[in-house]
């Protein structure tokens, strides 16, 4: 399969979670947020892109709990070789 063959073992999981519909997959990869440590690690770099915090109120910020949020409805992951890739479904 094509998305194997360019995005190895990402391109895999992908299809594994969108139960091997390829059109999914390929849409999936189009709306890729990128690979970070964890999913709070993807909330915390959302909130600085978006919004300008001060650092003195970035300790006030629970970035597991906005992930938490994001992921209901809005992102998904899937982990590979131990990093968190993000995907938007919206």
């Amino acid at each position: 399969v094509e998305i194997v063959k360019e995005h190895g073992e990402l391109g895999a999981e992908i299809i594994a979670y969108h139960g091997n519909c390829l059109d999914d997959a390929k849409t999936a990869l189009e709306n890729y947020c990128g690979e970070y440590d964890n999913e709070a690690d993807y909330a915390e770099q959302l909130m600085n892109d978006c919004y300008d915090v001060p650092e003195h109120l970035q300790f006030y910020i629970n970035y597991d709990k906005f992930a938490h949020d994001l992921f209901i409805n809005d992102n998904y992951s899937v982990y590979v070789h131990g990093k968190c890739h993000v995907f938007n479904s919206i």
